[in-house]
Order: C-alpha cells, then structure tokens, then sequence
C-alpha cells in the first residue's frame, strides 16, 4: 500500500479496519495511526524510489501501545513516531534499508528506566536505532542488550546540599548531591579524577581542587551521559582572632555593670560565621568590637546596691542609743504618793 499526501500528524489516517496481511505500507508525506497490534500494515516504510537528495516528511502517531512488523527508513527522511510518555511501541523484526535514527516524539514526562521501544538487536551497521526528539538534552533513549529495549535515561543531576554555605554569592563550604539512576562512572573537578567517590552520600571535593572563583565539577552515568556543574568558591576567612578574643571573655560577669555587660552580649551577637576570605576585614571587625566591649567592662561600684528592690535609709532617722539593748523593756520611775487623809483639828 503506497500513501501519498494522505492524512497529517494532526489528523491522520486510520487503517486499522481497512486492510489486512500487507507486505509493506509506504508513506510519503502521511501519517497512520497505530494501535495495537499493527502487524497487518506489514513493513511500514518510505519512499524508495524517490530522488536522491530530497525529503519525504511522514510518520506515525502511536496511541496507547502498539506493535509493527518492522521499519524501514531512508537515511535522509524526517520521519517521526509521536507517542505517549507511558506508552510502548514493540518492532517484531530487524529490518532496515538504511542506517537512520527514528526520533521519538513523546506526550508527557517520560520516567528515568521507562522503556519506550522494545526491538530485537542488530549489530550489522544497517540497524535502526530510536532517539528521544523532543524531551530535553539531559534524557535520551540507551540500548538495553540483555533485554532489547530502548529505555529511558536521565543524565546525573547535581546540586548543592542544604550544607553546603554560601555567602555573597559564593560558596565557602561545597557539599554537592549526585544522584543517578544509572550509577555513577566518573566524577571530575576542575580536571581532577575523584577516585573515592561514594554513591548515595554527599559528596566534598578536596579543599586543595577547589580554586577561588568558578568552579566545574563533571559527572558522567555508566551508560555515558554527563553532566556539567559550575559554581563559585570563596575560601572560608580566618577567624582565629575571633575565637582568640573569646576565649578571653572573663568568667565572672556578674561583678561588672550591667550595661558594660550588654554592650559585650550585644558585640558578640553580632558575630557571623561562614564568610569568605574575600570579606576577611569584616571578620577582623567583628572581633575587634568585641574586644573593645570587653576593655569597656565597668566594675560595680562599692555603694551600689546588691538588691535594686531594697528601699535606702531614711537620714532623718534617729539612731538608736548604742548602749540600749533591744530587748531590754524601758522602766519608768513612779511618782510619790500623797496622802489625801483628813487633817487633825488641835483641841482648846
């Protein structure tokens, strides 16, 4: 059956109840679509005879799963198989007319290790090969020999843990996650072959690979594909001076003032750590103010009350006679007593 302008990748041709047992369908500029099983369309291919150097566009649209006898594609034609994500499309035979890779052209995410093309092997330089068209340069289609399937493959992915520090835009401490479906075959920075690298776990590269400023790290899957971080590293600052100063913080804060002490907790507040070398003068700031917080400590003073709730003396207050004991009661002498009797008359 030869198909000629029949149908488009929009709206294209049904033959699933139409024909039956063809040798072969040719499609030059058409579109079928295929569901099922689809072996009753025979070998589906393009056009032999055309002139050389020209382009017969063409191609299938698979719904759901389907299975065909074989494919056969010129080397110069853009044909194209449009499919599902989940969908599977099954070729019973090798068989090719040319060497070609026939793009795939899914709908949807497709999965890391889905299989989208099940076809037996062909080691012979005439074999078909499958490849992903339209699903990004960081997924592709890889030959599984032991089972004859084309599955998908993502390439690594690499990003900076939540450990990893960054400041200003540069990270001081690198803590990189690779992950990959596939396994890990190499792994690279700045040109030096990491020979420890442990799948699974975080991955630090040693503090001597690492340079200021841009940073590359390339991690290749075992099937091949790789791929390329860069980030940028600010070496972490020196704060010796820092914990220097601290550690000559008194012990004993409580015989200082209150606000002297403040002033202290105030400057080491204000202490920031995981910044670069870049911004060393900062670091050195930070301790130069707290030890001026530490020289501007004020002893309390000798008449400055333990107790802020207790009330101060009144000085008007008569001092008690040192001489008096508390609980000694007070006695106070009586008055004489004075005879209120009847005075004597003197007779005559």
């Amino acid at each position: 059956l030869i198909l000629v302008n029949q149908g488009s990748k929009e709206s294209p041709l049904d033959l699933s109840s139409k024909v039956e047992n063809l040798a072969a369908t040719e499609l030059n500029h058409s579109w079928v679509i295929v569901s099922g099983d689809a072996t009753n369309l025979g070998t589906i291919r393009t056009d032999y005879n055309k002139e050389s150097g020209t382009k017969r566009t063409g191609g299938l649209v698979i719904e759901g799963s389907a299975t065909v006898s074989r494919l056969s594609v010129n080397s110069n034609d853009d044909f194209e198989v449009w499919m599902p994500s989940d969908a599977l499309l099954t070729v019973e035979e090798r068989y090719s007319y040319y060497r070609e890779q026939v793009p795939i052209y899914v709908e949807g995410e497709v999965v890391e290790g889905h299989v989208l093309v099940k076809a037996p092997s062909n080691s012979n330089r005439n074999m078909t090969d499958y490849v992903l068209a339209n699903a990004g340069e960081n997924v592709e289609l890889y030959w599984n020999e032991d089972a004859s399937v084309y599955q998908v493959n993502y390439a690594p992915t690499i990003s900076m843990s939540s450990e990893a520090n960054q400041y200003n835009g540069a990270y001081t401490e690198v803590a990189l996650m690779i992950v990959d479906t596939q396994g890990i075959a190499s792994v690279v920075v700045n040109g030096q072959q990491e020979t420890s690298f442990e799948s699974g776990k975080l991955y630090t590269p040693a503090s001597e690979w690492l340079i200021q400023g841009e940073n590359t790290v390339m991690v290749t899957d075992t099937l091949g594909m790789t791929t390329t971080f860069t980030f940028k590293y600010d070496a972490p600052a020196n704060y010796q001076k820092v914990e220097e100063v601290l550690a000559s913080i008194p012990a004993d804060l409580t015989i200082y003032t209150e606000a002297s002490v403040q002033a202290l907790e105030e400057a080491i507040a204000q202490i920031q750590y995981g910044i670069g070398s870049s911004d060393q003068t900062q670091v050195d700031e930070m301790a130069q103010a707290v030890q001026l917080a530490i020289d501007g400590l004020e002893l309390k003073g000798t008449d400055e009350p333990t107790d802020p709730g207790t009330t101060p003396e009144d000085p008007y207050t008569t001092p008690e006679d040192p001489d008096t004991t508390p609980d000694q009661p007070i006695i106070t002498p009586s008055e004489p007593t004075i005879s209120q009797e009847t005075p004597v008359t003197p007779s005559n």
